[in-house]
């Protein structure tokens, strides 16, 4: 059961910081590269 939630947190956060940089869908791939780079910041 924890580890559901856990894995609801991070999906939420997920969701989360790829909304904003989500906006201008051009490249998806980019997002996800701005999203690591956030996460490696």
């Amino acid at each position: 059961m924890p580890e559901n939630r856990n894995k609801n947190s991070k999906v939420i956060v997920v969701k989360k910081g790829s909304a904003p940089p989500a906006a201008p869908r051009c490249k998806p791939l980019m997002t996800v590269e701005d999203y690591l780079g956030v996460l490696r910041k």
